[in-house]
């Protein structure tokens, strides 16, 4: 269009880039207001009127569809290579997605999810084999330093710069990172975080010799590592895992190990899973799952409803409670753990009408 308008026209390339701005806009007042300038042009330059008003009616009529046709081809092509490598190549697929989502933490947490589904590992980070990025493992995906809420790309670079090939030690771990100028605070992060595992401390034997080891490295500061006594390591019981996994969620922002809806799910051989539920369309199930969010409205006839969503490992549900059921399950709150038994019903998404709701933690 741009050539067309340049040589049968006259029209310069920057004015040829407004024509063409207005094609993809679909600004066709603007379109039609160029069309006196179009023709003139053309006759000046010896073209046929009937073909050049002809040709400008093609450019209209072009305008309705030619954007979309060019961005639909090259989105085609991207979504086809981009389909071959999830499908045959998934776990290289998820480390390039991920790469290219470290910003977004929503689509982070639904890729996340979504590879476990395809038996794909999530090793939570760990200090000898961690990067600044996702990093694949065998079939595992090893999580960034900086996937840890509060350590950013610099602190995970200067773990990584002293990390030569392997940590060799807990002690190796706080005399280099001290020096490098790591606080307390990224520490206990790491801590939390599993990043110590492969040592063989528990979470609760590293806070409780965590002073120890940090007095530790800043001596190494100023003298021989050699000429340093070691504290010895004090071992302690480890925390609840209630205590774990909620800690995990503040620092991922989503829950890596079981989730804290699994213990109950396995004792119970009536629980449909979130993810599965779109397959009991009209009927009555029993579900699990942690209460993520809860929306209250008053109705037209002044009655309280709510409607509660609900998550487990893999999907989330939202349930709805009228005002008679309202009046008899009001008190849960966000982080419950909660039965719900009712019918499976679709709006927008599908949604659990309820009829029984019991609290399980």
């Amino acid at each position: 269009i741009m050539q067309i308008a340049n040589i049968m026209a006259s029209y310069s390339l920057g004015e040829a880039d407004i024509l063409r701005r207005a094609m993809s806009k679909k600004k066709l007042d603007l379109l039609k207001g160029e069309k006196e300038k179009f023709i003139n042009n053309s006759l000046n330059n010896g073209f046929n009127l009937e073909i050049t008003n002809k040709i400008y009616d093609l450019i209209i009529e072009f305008a309705s569809y030619g954007f979309n046709k060019s961005h639909s081809v090259a989105y085609s092509f991207i979504s086809y290579r981009m389909a071959y490598l999830k499908a045959n190549y998934p776990a290289y697929f998820y480390i390039s997605v991920l790469n290219n989502s470290t910003m977004d933490n929503d689509k982070t947490r639904d890729y996340l999810k979504e590879i476990k589904r395809y038996n794909i590992k999530i090793i939570k980070p760990d200090i000898n084999k961690s990067m600044s990025d996702y990093v694949l493992y065998y079939n595992s995906i090893i999580l960034p330093f900086t996937k840890i809420k509060g350590i950013s790309k610099i602190i995970s670079d200067k773990i990584i710069s002293v990390r030569n090939d392997n940590f060799s030690s807990i002690y190796d771990v706080f005399q280099k990172l001290i020096n490098v100028g790591i606080t307390r605070n990224i520490f206990e992060l790491l801590i939390d975080s599993d990043a110590f595992n492969s040592f063989g401390y528990n979470h609760q034997t590293l806070y409780n010799n965590l002073d120890n080891l940090i007095n530790y490295g800043n001596l190494t500061k100023d003298l021989d590592v050699n000429l340093v006594l070691k504290p010895e390591i004090e071992l302690s019981i480890e925390y609840d895992k209630d205590i774990l996994i909620k800690r995990e969620k503040e620092l991922f922002g989503l829950f890596l190990t079981n989730h804290p809806v699994y213990d109950y799910k396995i004792k119970d051989s009536e629980i449909v899973n979130l993810v599965d539920v779109n397959k009991y369309f009209n009927h009555n199930i029993n579900v699990i799952g942690m209460i993520e969010y809860i929306k209250e409205i008053t109705t037209k006839n002044n009655e309280k409803m709510s409607f509660i969503t609900i998550l487990d490992e893999e999907g989330e549900l939202e349930l709805i409670l009228f005002p008679k059921e309202y009046s008899m399950y009001n008190a849960f709150k966000k982080g419950d753990i909660i039965k719900a038994y009712g019918k499976i019903e679709r709006r927008s998404d599908y949604q659990m009408i309820i009829n029984k709701i019991w609290r399980l933690k």
